[in-house]
């Protein structure tokens, strides 16, 4: 990305990069999850009257929920 045979050429070079970086640093945080409206990462879980429940016992009742 820089190159040049002289100072001056890698010194135009270099801010030809950082130009660069510059925009594409701009491109990224436009499109940052935060400001798209949704939050990142799994959702909160909600609470269940099955609290008490064993995993077997828990899978019963879901199977018999989709039975009915």
């Amino acid at each position: 990305m820089v190159r040049g045979e002289s100072i001056e050429d890698v010194d135009a070079s270099i801010a030809a990069a950082r130009t660069m970086v510059a925009r594409v640093r701009e491109r990224v945080e436009a499109r940052r999850p935060s400001e798209r409206g949704f939050p990142a990462g799994a959702p909160a879980r909600e609470s269940s009257a099955r609290g008490h429940l064993t995993a077997r016992q828990k899978i019963a009742a879901g199977l018999q929920e989709r039975m009915i």
